[in-house]
């Protein structure tokens, strides 16, 4: 996870112990089904393997390949799978494993639990992240005391809590520097109804003894006005690839990342060998991870999916005005890069409105062309800028939103309503 504050970059490193009660092999009692709790970027230290897998190549996913064979395997407790390595290994149950943190991998433990409908597909039901909670605002917050982990997940479940898409789990008796999971510990489940990624701006570090948990099995990406549009990020993709495609379309990879119901596909890489390519698709985001998942590929572009923003830009005499609308709270600001200071706006009454000079300092460009048309050629003109919507009004994160926004001057012309596009994030190194 970073931050940018004042145009400088803090990096958070989380030195974390997490320790793991699983002593009991998993079988499930009706109506209850095994799944898997993901825990990205974290390892067990000692554990008796069951079975060892290599990719071969062949396969479309090793994640896949990795949590079918646990499945079969009623020994098989947790698997570790090594995204850089091409390999995994699934574990025999531990009376207690410490979890270390390593960012080339994901460790994957069984849990039994009451799936909703349409979720049996799911390769992992939930996900888990040590020292993060989630600072919500919103109504739909219920907070169970003296409960377990187990309680904590299966409440996400629940079907008299349907509101809530995320958890805390938080045992204040654990110490600072290691933090207990078992079967037996009791602590608070916090339940909300928002995740990271319908506000990514309360999504922050934590002690220790919480971890966050995320429910896999409901989102918002089916609703394509929530996720309609993507962020390019050229010349990279992700280190972690939960699927891949071999000679295939963008159009068809990224038809394949919104028709994926194995898992939340959040974004896809494609490799271009012109005109196919090989098609990557990701569970991971950069809103839980910071840019260092990002990898350089000279041919490849990541595509993140993000949610379209309601947002009308006109052009009003000398000044181009731009209006946010936002779903849900927001407590940020909208400003143009490198001139943040004097051409920034701040929400107000839930809405966002900053109105910028065509002529002066705000970086607003003019684009001209000319079409002809039956009555002649007409000389067109349009007025646009590059903006920032910050969801905290002082740092920045990777849930925050770059934009081009743009009007044609004159004539009482009126711009394009919910823009659904946003610039290309190249890099420049």
């Amino acid at each position: 996870m970073y931050y940018i504050i004042n145009n400088n970059i803090v990096f958070r490193v989380l030195v974390l112990c997490v320790i793991v009660n699983n002593a009991n092999a998993i079988a499930c009692r009706q109506p209850e089904t095994s799944s898997f709790v993901r825990w990205s970027g974290m390892t067990p230290d000692k554990a008796r393997p069951v079975f060892m897998y290599s990719a071969s190549g062949g396969e479309e996913s090793l994640t896949g390949a990795c949590l079918a064979r646990c499945r079969e395997l009623e020994e098989c407790a947790s698997v570790i799978v090594a995204y850089t390595k091409g390999n995994c290994q699934g574990l025999a149950a531990s009376p207690v494993s410490q979890l270390t943190a390593d960012n080339d991998a994901a460790y994957f433990t069984k849990v039994c639990l009451k799936l909703p409908n349409g979720c049996s597909k799911r390769w992992w039901a939930l996900e888990s992240t040590p020292g993060y909670y989630l600072n919500s605002e919103g109504a739909n917050v219920k907070i169970l005391l003296n409960a377990t982990v187990q309680d904590c997940y299966d409440a996400l479940f629940s079907s008299n809590e349907k509101l809530y898409r995320s958890a805390q789990w938080i045992d204040p008796n654990s110490p600072l520097d290691t933090f207990v999971v078992s079967d037996k510990a009791i602590g608070n489940c916090v339940l909300n109804g928002e995740n990271k990624f319908t506000e990514p701006e309360s999504y922050r570090v934590s002690n220790y003894y919480t971890f966050y948990i995320e429910d896999e099995c409901g989102h918002d990406y089916p609703k394509k006005i929530d996720r309609c549009s993507y962020e390019e990020y050229n010349n990279q993709t992700l280190k972690r690839t939960d699927l891949s495609i071999k000679n295939a379309t963008k159009d068809e990879c990224k038809t394949a990342c919104e028709n994926e119901d194995r898992f939340i596909c959040r974004g896809f890489s494609w490799i271009s060998t012109a005109p196919r390519g090989l098609c990557d698709l990701h569970s991971e985001d950069l809103i839980t991870t910071g840019s260092w998942l990002l990898r350089r590929v000279p041919t490849a572009t990541y595509y993140r999916r993000v949610i379209c923003l309601n947002i009308t830009v006109d052009c009003e005499g000398p000044n181009l005005v731009v209006t946010y609308r936002p779903r849900g709270a927001f407590k940020g600001r909208m400003y143009v890069p490198g001139n943040g200071d004097k051409c920034s706006s701040q929400a107000f009454a839930g809405t966002v409105k900053l109105s910028l000079p065509l002529h002066g300092d705000c970086d607003v460009n003019f684009a001209y062309a000319i079409t002809k048309t039956p009555n002649g050629v007409v000389n067109r003109t349009m007025a646009y800028v590059v903006l920032m919507i910050q969801n905290n009004p002082i740092i920045q994160t990777a849930g925050d939103r770059w934009v081009r926004v743009g009007c044609s001057p004159g004539g009482g012309a009126r711009s394009y309503t919910k823009v659904d596009a946003t610039v290309s994030v190249h890099d420049t190194r």
